[in-house]
């Protein structure tokens, strides 16, 4: 019998690509997109690719998949939905990597930055000081956009 199955060699390396790293391109690729204002499209985007995400070896990507969400509705002005949806990202069983609680503290501060500027400030303060402590600089672009944002 013939065998019509491709080598792996001519495959693309997305054609190959965990679930868990396809994924992490998603949610890479929202995010560019909410920088650049189409929140329709990231709410919709992250709301599609959540369902089979519980699925994900890596459950924190499930989580940072709301968070992304609940950012996009804060910037909406539904800090209601986006309050709700963080309230489950904090609340999940998964061990929380540095970069991660850095994630939480940056959309906490998007959340009550129209109600309670003050707050917002810590939170950007807390998230600041915790990639410093551990060392990823990296992420202060994220930070300092976000807090550019909020003008605080």
């Amino acid at each position: 019998m013939l065998d019509l199955a491709p080598k792996p060699s001519d495959l693309e390396p997305i054609e190959t690509a965990s679930r868990d790293a396809i994924a992490a391109l998603q949610l890479h690729r929202l995010k560019w997109i909410a920088r650049r204002g189409n929140s329709s499209e990231v709410i919709n985007g992250a709301r599609t690719a959540l369902p089979p995400a519980p699925g994900l070896a890596d459950k924190e990507l499930y989580d940072r998949l709301g968070l992304l969400i609940a950012e996009t509705l804060a910037y909406d002005g539904d800090t209601d939905e986006a309050s709700t949806l963080f309230a489950s990202a904090c609340a999940s069983d998964h061990r929380s990597t540095p970069p991660y609680l850095i994630e939480l503290y940056r959309v906490a501060a998007v959340i009550c930055a129209k109600t309670n500027r003050a707050a917002s400030e810590r939170f950007l303060s807390a998230a600041l000081h915790l990639l410093t402590s551990a060392g990823l600089l990296g992420l202060k672009v994220e930070i300092d956009r976000t807090a550019e944002r909020l003008g605080v």
